[in-house]
């Protein structure tokens, strides 16, 4: 169970948030499988395309909540390239640029590090494609706001936010989103060998097993606020660690039952002046219902 807390103001006063993910146990299971070489390769695979999968859909999510990030410049240009870049793992090409083989699975995750290569993925047809979709999701929310910044996101500017990205600041906010991505799918893969490893002695598995999961969550939270990544990420993406977590045990073990993810979500709004210390909330501190002006639960089963 994960929790988090953001803060803020309204008209009420301070705004708390405790958001709590509940990943089901058959989760886990998922991981205790004994698996041998051929296995372990395949499921590694289908954990880094999992990964890949969730995290870029939810980090622009969470970034791009807000219609003033919603403008030309690197930091919105990395985020969005980043997000259509086919999901795969190795992957082959020519030096002229062009992509010949995607998922070549001889690694969890492509050779990002190889500009030439960053570049090829960058302007691929299927990046520009998936590109183009987002772009026009985004201008019509900003149509139906009335936001000037609409005509920066019609389908023919997706070549302008391609070239941003690979320029300047915006290659490198890209190469910090690939590094941040690259660090969590290894760190995954490496702790799907441990467990695998660690199964010759299942009396002491479970407790380390579980001593690795809980690094994931910490490792999603700073792989995209702390680290390389920049900005794009806040404690808000701990949260839904737990939900990825769930999404890439249906990937390594398929013939397991994982049921859905359960969410719930408190919303305290504190009085004026309180006296709650903010900075107990995340660690399970709860205010006294004196001073909680509006409670609010949203239960997803």
């Amino acid at each position: 169970m994960e929790k988090v807390l953001q803060n803020g103001t309204n008209e009420f006063g301070d705004v708390a948030i405790l958001m709590q993910v509940a990943a089901p146990a058959a989760a886990l299971n998922a991981w205790f499988i004994r698996r041998d070489k051929a296995r372990l390769k395949r499921d590694s695979m289908a954990l880094s395309r999992t990964i890949q999968t969730n995290i870029r859909h939810l980090v622009p999510f969470y970034y791009l909540q807000e219609d003033s990030r919603l403008t030309q410049n690197f930091g919105t240009a990395a985020l969005l390239v980043w997000a259509a870049m086919p999901v795969s793992t190795g992957i082959n090409f020519d030096r002229n640029s062009r992509v010949i083989q995607f998922n070549r699975d001889d690694q969890t995750f492509w050779n990002w590090a190889d500009i030439e290569l960053r570049r090829a993925v960058a302007s691929d047809a299927h990046t520009t494609a998936l590109l183009v979709q987002t772009l026009l999701a985004l201008q019509k929310r900003l149509q139906e706001s009335g936001n000037s910044n609409q005509q920066f996101f019609a389908a023919n500017t997706a070549s302008s936010w391609q070239q941003t990205s690979l320029t300047a600041d915006g290659d490198r906010l890209l190469q910090g989103l690939l590094f941040a991505e690259a660090q969590i799918i290894d760190g995954a893969a490496k702790a799907l060998g441990d467990v695998n490893d660690m199964l010759n002695d299942f009396a002491t598995a479970p407790a380390r097993a579980v001593r690795r999961f809980a690094d994931f969550g910490a490792n999603l939270t700073e792989a995209f606020h702390d680290g390389p990544g920049g900005v794009y990420g806040d404690a808000s993406l701990r949260a839904l660690s737990s939900m990825i977590l769930v999404e890439v045990s249906r990937a390594i073990a398929p013939e397991l039952t994982v049921g859905n993810p359960t969410a719930m979500l408190n919303i305290l709004t504190l009085k004026n002046q309180h006296s709650f210390d903010l900075g107990s909330f995340p660690d399970g501190g709860m205010p006294p219902r004196d001073q909680v002006a509006l409670a609010q639960t949203l239960v997803s089963l």
